[in-house]
């Protein structure tokens, strides 16, 4: 009995579909518990990240609200909300390279800090959440120098950590080259039965990031005020040459059952073993 063309087709969508559910669960990446400033609140406790269906998936575990926390500051009393995500393409923070690009985790305009130098060195345009944004240039937060912890300084975010926190880390993108496109929702979804409080998932599309197998990359997420920040890199998954020979398999006599059925002439090809 034939089968209709839309079903021999629909086999060959279900073994793509098959091959990308190899990539499989999560890589999570641990942060320590303990290593915030503040209360638990400011608490993330690690990073994951898949690759699958030609998307980067990444997650966030932490107890940082999406409404956000108020508290003091280097600058006093002020509110803080959850930063963006970073993304690094060829290149990591330590090394200064790569193509930076910032994932709208919530949306927002205007300058996200009171750091008179943040306020008065980036533009700060407005940021929707679910947007990639290309060239990205993030605040650092506000915990770079706290005058009351008795170190001595004054209140500065240049980069310079005098408190020796070493936490110049990305928070809310401030400027960027291009708007790129939106990449779906942001999920900030409270959980139970964990030491933290929230989870964030995003996905981004591989094409709109330009990442390709073998890629480096680096992902990150801080809240506003960088009380604490976590940071993860890796290279992006070569496929095996198993999941390509399962799409051959399954693809390669479904075209020619089509072309037996279009009238095609079949086309043969004989391999001679070396000496034969």
């Amino acid at each position: 009995m034939k089968q209709p063309c839309g079903s021999r087709w629909a086999l060959v969508v279900g073994l793509v579909a098959a091959t990308a559910a190899l990539a499989g669960p999560y890589t999570w990446v641990g942060d320590p518990d303990n290593d915030a400033t503040g209360p638990s609140s400011y608490e993330i406790y690690g990073i994951g990240y898949r690759f699958e269906n030609n998307r980067l998936d990444i997650g966030v575990r932490t107890s940082f609200p999406e409404a956000g926390l108020s508290g003091n500051d280097s600058y006093g009393y002020t509110h803080f909300g959850p930063g963006d995500l970073y993304i690094n393409v060829g290149g990591t923070v330590a090394g200064g390279n790569g193509t930076k690009y910032g994932l709208g985790v919530t949306g927002h305009s205007g300058a996200k800090t009171i750091d008179p130098w943040e306020t008065s060195h980036h533009p700060w345009p407005a940021v929707s959440e679910g947007w990639l944004y290309q060239n990205a240039t993030f605040s650092t937060g506000t915990n770079e120098s706290y005058a009351y912890a008795g170190l001595g300084g004054s209140p500065y975010d240049g980069g310079n950590d005098p408190a020796g926190h070493g936490n110049n880390l990305y928070t809310y993108i401030a400027n960027y080259g291009s708007a790129v496109g939106y990449q779906g929702p942001v999920s900030y979804s409270s959980v139970s039965g964990h030491d933290w409080d929230y989870e964030i998932y995003a996905s981004v599309s591989l094409d709109d990031l330009g990442l390709h197998p073998g890629d480096v990359w680096e992902i990150g997420w801080a809240m506003e005020c960088g009380n604490d920040g976590v940071l993860t890199h890796g290279t992006a998954p070569v496929p095996e040459p198993a999941t390509l020979c399962l799409l051959a398999l399954g693809v390669v006599p479904l075209l020619r059952r089509r072309r037996r059925r279009d009238g095609a002439p079949e086309t043969s090809t004989t391999v001679t073993p070396p000496g034969g």
